[in-house]
């Protein structure tokens, strides 16, 4: 029973790893990150340029009359932006480490962690993870 459901699901990876949906998402992380990499090129410029951009949302929306909670939100994402180059840099780094993971196809279910691989087999002494049991 538990070879033909890891077939199904394995099947179903597949499925979703090719869909070109799934691939538009992944290359939107990608481009994130690729964006966060330009960014951490010229640090100090693109600190001025992301922090101008959010004070000039924010005095749009108000002259703009938008909603309260769009304003709210724009001020504070605006007092939230990183005072320093050195907290910029570690956000933008953060951002681009997690853009990079998420643009990456998923790993297999059925792949074995190669620690845990390496473990049981010196642990039981066997040649093959397969023949391991725990």
């Amino acid at each position: 029973m538990y070879g033909k459901v890891l077939e199904r699901v394995t099947e179903r990876e597949k499925q979703l790893t090719a869909d070109p949906v799934e691939q538009q998402v992944r290359d939107i992380f990608k481009q994130r990150a690729e964006a966060a990499g330009a960014k951490l090129e010229d640090l100090q410029a693109s600190h001025d340029n992301d922090k101008a951009a959010l004070a000039r949302k924010l005095e749009d929306l108000k002259a703009g009359g938008a909603p309260e909670a769009e304003i709210l939100a724009a001020q504070k994402a605006l007092d939230d932006f990183p005072k320093t180059l050195d907290a910029y840099r570690a956000k933008l780094t953060a951002d681009k480490a997690a853009a990079t993971a998420k643009s990456a196809p998923p790993k297999p279910h059925a792949t074995p962690s190669p620690a845990r691989m390496s473990t049981r087999a010196t642990w039981r002494g066997a040649t093959s993870w397969r023949w391991c049991s725990v």
